[in-house]
């Protein structure tokens, strides 16, 4: 860390992890986008295994709030795809995505097929994408 305050900032290659600097505004906003969808479909993949493995371990009584709270992560993770596969694939084959994110037992794999075509595409932008999507600190901010 440079203590001078006198010094230029630091290059967007530097404080982002990779170099956007070369690219366009709507490439970038591009960018921006499939990183935060990409980081919806990771939570609600996260939340669908938890919920998943936590009912197991719950009496009947709760099954009302437990499919209650399935549907409205099922419903989150279907937007995200939606959007998500539109911007990578195209109209037609995003809306068939997002419906089969509905699907009983396919949803899951429809949201991990959806994140592995994201982190890809990210990576073919030079992103840096760990685990859990890109770092909030590596998304470059609107201009």
């Amino acid at each position: 860390m440079n203590e001078n305050p006198y010094a230029p900032p630091e290059s967007a290659a530097t404080s982002l992890g990779w170099d956007s600097s070369k690219l366009s505004p709507s490439a970038l906003a591009e960018i921006r986008q499939i990183a935060f969808l990409q980081k919806g479909v990771i939570l609600t993949v996260t939340i669908h295994i938890a919920l998943i493995v936590a009912a197991q371990f719950f009496r009947d009584d709760y099954r009302p709030v437990w499919g209650a709270t399935y549907l409205l992560v099922s419903l989150a993770g279907m937007i995200c795809v939606w959007l998500l596969a539109i911007s990578l694939y195209g109209v037609a084959f995003g809306i068939l995505m997002g419906l089969g994110t509905g699907l009983p037992c396919i949803g899951i794999l429809v949201l991990l097929t959806v994140n592995g075509r994201a982190t890809e595409e990210l990576k073919q932008y030079g992103v840096p994408v760990g685990l859990f999507g890109v770092p909030w600190s590596a998304i470059p901010t609107a201009s």
